[in-house]
């Protein structure tokens, strides 16, 4: 008799943790500005892609100069990161950022949500470019915000409300989207996308570093690739140098 009790007992404590365990893990969500340029990426861990993330930020906030359009800008990075799921899903609109729920009341578990997309918020309608990846690409960042950019007045006539898991966005037609995804970037997209632009760990604003200890080893990103670099000490210029990483 005492087995299956000591059986069930363990199964019990099993089961319990594993719940425990599913319902503490939430996905949590990083904002950083660049110039004119708000980033906010959405994930469930600490991945490196949110430090991709910034760096796009940066290459957009230097694209959006070279265009010379004043106004702020919102990338919207969900990254879909549960191995399997892979959602390539894009939107291009401009809006304030105010999503609204379509079935809010069905949907009360979402709450935490309500938080998160107050932050992305703005005053004014501003360019918005939402991407849910599991790699985001700057190259195709770049080419979409151009679009944005120069076709700005399209956008405003022509987005529509739909449905969106959870959330009403607004987008153009997604023929549109696809079409500048698969497009051959222009000379701008190809000069920006040519700067050399370093990794910033998102937690920190100038060293990349990890609870607060120096970490020499680094990289950067230019021209569709990411380069891993040693930073060292040159005495005779007192400043740091890259050294690349070799086999």
């Amino acid at each position: 008799m005492k087995k299956p009790i000591f059986i069930f007992f363990l199964y019990f404590i099993l089961i319990f943790n594993i719940q425990n365990i599913l319902n503490a893990h939430t996905n949590f969500y990083t904002i950083k500005t660049f110039g004119k340029v708000k980033v906010r990426f959405l994930t469930g861990y600490e991945y490196e892609e949110i430090n991709k993330g910034m760096i796009i930020g940066k290459l957009a906030d230097s694209l959006r100069n070279v265009l010379n359009y004043q106004d702020s800008i919102l990338l919207d990075f969900t990254h879909s990161y549960i191995i399997g799921y892979n959602d390539n899903s894009t939107f291009i609109s401009f809006e304030n950022g105010n999503n609204r729920y379509y079935n809010k009341n069905e949907l009360g578990y979402f709450d935490g949500f309500n938080e998160c997309y107050s932050l992305i918020a703005f005053e004014n309608s501003v360019i918005m470019i939402r991407l849910e990846r599991y790699i985001f690409k700057p190259i195709e960042v770049l080419k979409l915000l151009e679009y944005s950019i120069l076709n700005l007045n399209y956008i405003i006539q022509n987005q529509n409300e739909f449905k969106y898991e959870q959330l009403i966005y607004k987008s153009i037609k997604n023929n549109i989207i696809d079409s500048i995804l698969i497009s051959k970037e222009s000379g701008t997209v190809s000069e920006v996308n040519k700067n050399k632009i370093y990794c910033l760990n998102y937690k920190n604003s100038e060293l990349n570093d990890t609870f607060g200890i120096y970490q020499p080893f680094t990289y950067y990103y230019q021209e569709n690739n990411y380069y891993i670099v040693y930073k060292d000490f040159d005495s005779d210029s007192n400043k740091f140098r890259d050294l690349p990483v070799t086999n």
